[in-house]
């Protein structure tokens, strides 16, 4: 679940960078709008799970002395940004064209669903 949860941190604070450069005609409104926006994004994300018990001090699960959902986090985001990595690879190999519609958001699910998987048999 936290790798999920990691892919969702990231592309929540983009999404809400890409609506608020389209509301000021492609023009950021801060310097580093988008970074602060995923740290947001963090935030909010992780004070929730933290009310519920989920992350915190009386959390028993954790990997390496870290929440197991923040782990997951963690390795999300990574999984995120190789994926968009790995895209533009694969495009730049086909002439700048993608291989199939929805490419990147296919090749981000399927690498999430792995690490994901990979995880749940390692831990």
């Amino acid at each position: 679940m936290g790798v999920f949860v990691g892919g969702m941190i990231i592309a929540t604070g983009l999404w809400a960078n890409n609506m608020l450069k389209r509301f000021n005609k492609g023009k950021e409104y801060l310097p580093l709008q988008s970074v602060i926006l995923v740290i947001l994004s963090a935030i909010f994300t992780i004070i929730p799970f933290y009310y519920a018990g989920l992350v915190g001090p009386l959390n028993p699960f954790r990997i390496f002395g870290i929440d197991r959902i923040l782990f997951g986090a963690i390795i999300g985001i990574a999984v995120y940004f190789l994926s968009f990595r790995l895209h533009g690879i694969i495009r730049t190999s086909n002439k700048n064209r993608n291989y199939f519609p929805y490419q990147s958001i296919a090749l981000l699910i399927s690498l999430l669903s792995l690490s994901a998987f990979a995880l749940y048999l390692v831990m």
